[in-house]
C-alpha cells in the first residue's frame, strides 16, 4: 500500500470511519487514477499503482493528497495540479463526509498553484517556489550549455559563409550573420533542452518522460522561450545603443546592465506567455509568471 498508510483486508474497517459496505463500494477508487497513471513514469507510477490497490476511501485520498504534496515539493507542479484536481473533483464517493477536509485542502493547494484563492496559501506557495527554483542549478547549467553551443556554432557557420567563393546576400554582411544566427539557434534549442532534461533525470531517475510527443512538446516550449529571449535581447541592445550613442555602447554602464536585464526579463515573460498560448504550458497567474521569470534571471 501507499507509504505510511499500510493496507488491510477490504472487509475490515479502519479508524472506525468507514463501514465494510462502504469499503466494498470504494473498490473502484482506482478509476480516479487512470488519467494520471497514463502520464506517469518510474517511481511515481509505482506509487500510483500501489495506491490504486487501496480500497479504503479515506486512506486512498489521504495517500493521494500526500503524493500531490510531494510532487509539489519536488517542483513537478503539472503532476501536482493534476493530482489535486482529481482529488478535489471526486464526486459520489462513499463516505464523502470523511474526505471533505482532504478535498478542501487539495482545492486550496490547487488554487495556490493556479493563482487563485486566499492570499496566505498563495504567498506560501510563491515563497517555497522561489526558494526552490533559486537554489536549483539545472536552469543555469542548461542556459550555459545552450549559449556555448550557440556562440561556437554561429562563429563556425559565419566563418564558412564569409569564406565562400560565392557572393550573394547570404554569404556576406547582414544576410550571412542572420543565416549563421538562425542555424546556431537550431542547435542551441536541443542543447538547452537536452542538458536541462538530462540533469533532471540524473537527479531524479525515472522522473522524466522520453516519448516522442513529450520531447517534441518540450522542445517547442524551449524554442519559444529562447526565441523570445533572442528577440527582446536584440531589442534591448538596440535601444541602449540609440540612447547611449557610440561612446556609451563601448563602455559597461549601470544603464547598459539595466537594459540587458530588462530585455531578458521581458523575453522570459513573453516566452512563457507564448507557451501558454500554444498550449505548451499550463496557464498561471501573473504573479507566478513574474516569479518564474525572476528566478530564471
Amino acid at each position: 500500500m501507499f507509504p505510511g498508510f499500510p493496507g488491510e483486508g477490504a472487509g475490515r474497517t479502519r479508524r472506525g470511519l468507514i463501514s465494510s459496505t462502504e469499503v466494498a463500494s470504494g473498490s473502484n477508487l482506482s478509476d480516479i487514477l487512470h488519467p494520471i497513471l497514463a502520464r506517469s513514469r518510474g517511481e511515481l507510477r509505482a506509487e500510483l499503482e500501489s495506491l490504486a490497490r487501496e480500497t479504503d476511501p479515506r486512506l486512498f485520498f489521504e495517500g493521494l493528497l500526500g503524493l500531490g504534496m510531494r510532487r509539489e515539493a519536488a517542483g513537478d507542479l503539472e503532476m501536482a495540479a493534476e493530482i489535486y484536481a482529481a482529488l478535489a473533483g471526486a464526486r459520489d464517493v462513499v463516505g464523502a463526509q470523511h474526505i471533505e477536509p482532504l478535498q478542501t485542502r487539495a482545492q486550496r493547494q490547487l488554487d495556490a498553484i493556479l493563482g487563485r484563492g486566499a492570499a496566505g496559501p498563495r504567498f506560501e506557495f510563491l515563497a517555497r517556489r522561489f526558494a526552490r527554483e533559486a537554489s536549483d542549478p539545472t536552469m543555469l547549467l542548461a542556459m550555459t550549455a545552450g549559449s556555448a553551443v550557440f556562440t561556437l556554432s554561429r562563429a563556425s557557420i559565419l566563418s564558412r559563409l564569409l569564406a565562400s567563393p560565392t557572393r550573394n546576400f547570404f554569404t556576406q554582411g547582414l544576410g550571412a550573420r542572420a543565416l549563421a544566427s538562425g542555424g546556431a539557434f537550431l542547435l542551441e534549442v536541443p542543447a538547452f533542452w537536452a542538458t536541462g532534461k538530462g540533469l533532471r533525470e540524473l537527479m531524479a531517475p525515472g522522473s522524466q518522460s522520453w516519448d516522442l510527443a513529450t520531447n517534441f512538446h518540450e522542445l517547442a516550449g524551449a524554442g519559444l522561450t529562447l526565441g523570445a529571449l533572442k528577440l527582446t535581447g536584440f531589442a534591448a541592445s538596440s535601444a541602449y545603443r540609440r540612447i547611449a550613442g557610440p561612446a556609451g555602447a563601448e563602455r559597461a554602464r549601470p544603464l547598459q546592465a539595466l537594459f540587458h536585464q530588462t530585455g531578458m526579463f521581458t523575453g522570459i515573460v513573453l516566452g512563457h506567455r507564448l507557451e501558454e498560448a500554444a498550449g505548451l504550458r499550463r496557464p498561471v497567474d501573473g504573479a507566478t509568471t513574474l516569479l518564474d521569470s525572476l528566478v530564471m534571471l
